[in-house]
């Protein structure tokens, strides 16, 4: 009898199946934001998400950490793009209101982009000074 085929997605025969390639990745995603802000104000963050693989990637999740003690609101923010085609990039802009503070603190971000089928997420660690109001 001729060997048994592997169910789709993976190709060739029972029991040496294999699975497809991962075509799609991620370059480190890039955060821009102001070098300094008040304490109290809105902050714009930027995080900038490239797919250098060979195909499109859907459902990219881009998120954002951020320092609870410092930031109002969920520690973590994430947004989903709902495709990423090949070679190409695109911006995120996350709003963040920042708390009070008595003296002038260096806060730290943390961003992860991520998909279905991608082996690897990347991460960047960017930052801001936040002044005293």
């Amino acid at each position: 009898t001729p060997p048994e085929q592997c169910d789709p997605p993976q190709t060739g025969t029972k029991p040496y199946c294999v699975d497809p390639p991962v075509l799609g990745s991620f370059k480190t995603p890039v955060i821009k934001v102001q070098k300094k802000i008040t304490s109290g104000t809105i902050l714009k963050v930027r995080i900038r998400a490239t797919n250098d693989g060979k195909s499109n990637l859907e459902k990219v999740k881009v998120c954002l950490k951020t320092p609870k003690r410092y930031i109002k609101g969920s520690p973590t923010r994430c947004r989903t793009l709902p495709n990423l085609g090949a070679g190409s990039t695109k911006t995120v802009t996350l709003r963040l209101k920042t708390k009070k503070v008595n003296k002038r603190k260096k806060i730290r971000f943390k961003a992860t982009v991520s998909a279905a089928g991608v082996a690897k997420q990347k991460n960047y660690v960017g930052h801001v000074t936040l002044m005293k109001q």
